[in-house]
């Protein structure tokens, strides 16, 4: 299954800041009971790699990526991690062909027509972001209309909850959401995994709502 289809089949991408390799655990553990399969792994802290490692090697149904990926070198060092894909928050040229020549599906970030256009050039799917403060599903329909000749997902992330969370899907484009709302790093600091486990419930009531 091609990563387009796997993002298709779980309608959302839990992304999380984590500190700890035992909170990474616990958040796969999670992750994996609640069928909610992919994780991405933000490289903002010092055990990010670490928490990659762990995940893939614990839990082999859970698709483990990594996020924050802002150039070519940080790039190999998650591939080498683990991480079967990468996400980044701009548009890096050097960096997704380097991706391409490395076989690790990458998701670079637009805000605007000018980035989307860009990306399309050389990816198929693309992460808008900030979705909610840029204008949420209202803003991509209209930044994505231009483009209906390509062929292309996006992914929006920033600010996508469980009360917003079936408008983006219901988005034309949208192939999945990011969601940071999910394992917000609060709650994973504090070690309230039973709200996350309700979040990761909740949202999986959503998806099935929509036949996702």
């Amino acid at each position: 299954m091609d990563f387009a289809l796997k993002l298709k089949k779980n309608g959302v991408v839990t992304v999380a800041v984590l500190d700890a390799v035992d909170d990474a655990l616990a958040l796969g553990e999670i992750l994996e009971e609640s069928g909610l399969n992919i994780l991405e792994v933000t490289m903002r802290t010092p055990a990010a790699l670490d928490c990659i490692r762990a995940a893939v090697k614990r839990f082999p149904k859970l698709m483990v990526g990594a996020g924050s990926v802002a150039n070519s070198s940080l790039l190999k060092e998650v591939q080498d991690s683990g991480a079967s894909f990468a996400v980044s928050a701009g548009l890096d040229v050097e960096t997704i062909e380097e991706a391409a020549k490395l076989g690790i599906p990458f998701v670079p970030g637009a805000a605007t027509p000018s980035e989307l256009m860009a990306a399309l050039k050389v990816c198929k799917i693309i992460k808008i972001f900030p979705a909610a403060l840029l204008g949420g599903p209202a803003y991509i329909n209209a930044v994505s209309s231009p483009f209906a000749s390509f062929e292309f997902h996006l992914m929006p992330t920033g600010r996508v909850t469980a009360e917003n969370l079936a408008a983006y899907m219901g988005t034309e484009r949208v192939v999945a959401c990011g969601m940071s709302w999910l394992a917000e790093r609060g709650l994973i600091a504090s070690k309230k995994f039973s709200v996350v486990a309700e979040r990761a419930s909740s949202v999986v009531s959503i998806l099935k709502s929509h036949g996702l």
